[in-house]
Parts: C-alpha cells; structure tokens; sequence
C-alpha cells in the first residue's frame, strides 16, 4: 500500500504527482487524511499543507496542459 500511496512532504508529494504524470498522464486524484487511527487534529493539520501547498501547483499544472492543448 505505501508503495502505491503518495505520502510525505509537499515537495515528495508533488515529485511523485509529478512522475505519475509524465507515465500514465492526466488522472483523478483521490486523496485520504485520517486513516489507521490518525488523530483528528493531526488529519486536520494535513488537509490544511495540502490545500496551501500542493493543490495551487496542481491546478497551475492543468492550465498549463490546457494552455498547449489549445495551441
């Protein structure tokens, strides 16, 4: 399961987003926070990196594969 999951840092997370992309292409993200007894709290802390750090570089890289598509 850890092999298949992305986990860790914002900078590891998005380095293995990264090479996802270049092999499969675009894909649905579905993420989890809380699982095997996380504490709330710590889930909570996690879902907030994410959100400041992570998504505003995946969505910039949607605009920039739409960008070229469009071209």
């Amino acid at each position: 399961f850890m092999e298949a999951a992305v986990w860790g840092t914002p900078d590891r997370i998005l380095r293995e987003f990264e090479k996802r992309l270049e092999i499969i292409g675009d894909f649905e993200l579905a993420t989890s926070f809380r699982f095997g007894g996380t504490p709330y709290h710590v889930a909570e802390q996690s879902i907030k990196l994410f959100a400041k750090e992570v998504l505003p570089v995946l969505k910039s890289w949607k605009k920039t594969k739409s960008k070229k598509m469009a071209k």
